[in-house]
């Protein structure tokens, strides 16, 4: 097989599935500044999860998905346990991914091994696989490994990678959310992100409020047909966060006045909080409401590119 290109877009379908077991945070290297995490097997227990799964099923994307299990034999849908992605710092080559489930370990290294840049490389009792996708620069090579635990790293830092595995064998020390980032992770959110760095930009926060900011976490779950969201920011200092409280207060009330009505009655519960120097935006939702809402982000590229192919 002369393209490993396949992997790639495979594992941008896994991570835009969304989806627990050892706390996630001991298997992430302490130089982490960002994290997500998303819990498969518990987004398929959930109402919003499983309607989700089976309209990726039967979604125009179904039959790539299917060519794509069949050629790594992986089932997303069934295979894939969890999937935790993170990063650090002014280094955006250093992203990783563990994807945790069954893999059939043998048949992924025969892939690999197929393609025209392919690179063995020893680290310790584990073998990193290195390749270049057909028509890549060199730059953008990408290194892997399967580790016994049954995770399966991906990056295109062969340092990330590394660091990755020693976290994972126990050479050097995991994250510790509270010294990185402030608060401690969630221990029930199957959907769950932490940051260190800037503020998302999809959050309309004014500079001077979003410089006050040293870390976000945004979190969601589901109990009783009832998708809980909350959105946390840690603020330098309590005074600062009062600041932030007003600021986010008034993004809320705005949120309440919007056209879409999705919007309005995503945001018609949200409560805004202030505890010592942190910030919380909690609200709640239907379960049919966050579908209806993620369908319509979903089927958005579909929907584009069959307009822009009719004559």
């Amino acid at each position: 097989m002369r393209s490993f290109r396949p992997l790639s877009i495979f594992v941008t379908i896994l991570v835009a599935l969304l989806g627990r077991g050892e706390p996630v945070e001991r298997m992430i290297p302490a130089t982490a500044r960002w994290v997500f995490t998303a819990d498969i097997a518990a987004l398929k227990q959930s109402e919003t999860g499983s309607r989700l799964i089976r309209h990726l099923q039967s979604a125009p994307s179904s039959n790539q998905i299917a060519a794509m299990s069949a050629l790594f034999r992986v089932d997303p849908f069934n295979d894939i346990e969890r999937i935790v992605l993170w990063g650090r710092p002014a280094a955006s080559n250093a992203t990783i991914l563990l994807m945790q489930g069954r893999f059939d370990a043998a048949h992924l290294e025969t892939i690999i091994r197929g393609n025209a840049r392919y690179q063995s490389l020893a680290y310790g009792r584990h073998t990193l696989h290195s390749w270049v996708d057909d028509g890549n620069p060199e730059v953008q090579r990408q290194y892997g490994c399967i580790h016994p635990t049954g995770g399966l790293l991906v990056s295109r830092s062969r340092e990330a990678v590394e660091e990755a595995i020693d976290t994972l064998d126990g050479r050097r020390p995991p994250l510790n959310p509270i010294k990185s980032f402030g608060f401690p992770f969630s221990s029930n959110a199957p959907l769950y992100y932490a940051s260190g760095e800037t503020v998302p930009s999809v959050i309309p926060l004014p500079d001077p409020t979003r410089m006050a900011i040293r870390a976000t976490w945004i979190e969601a779950s589901e109990k009783i047909r009832t998708v809980h969201i909350t959105l946390g920011l840690h603020v330098s200092d309590p005074d600062s966060a009062r600041q932030v409280r007003d600021v986010v207060q008034g993004l809320v009330a705005l949120g309440q006045m919007a056209q879409d009505p999705d919007a309005v009655e995503l945001m018609a519960p949200a409560r805004v909080d202030l505890e010592g120097a942190s910030v919380r935006i909690s609200t709640s939702a239907s379960s049919d409401l966050v579908f209806r809402m993620l369908q319509r982000q979903l089927d958005v590229p579909a929907a584009g590119s069959a307009t822009a192919s009719t004559p």
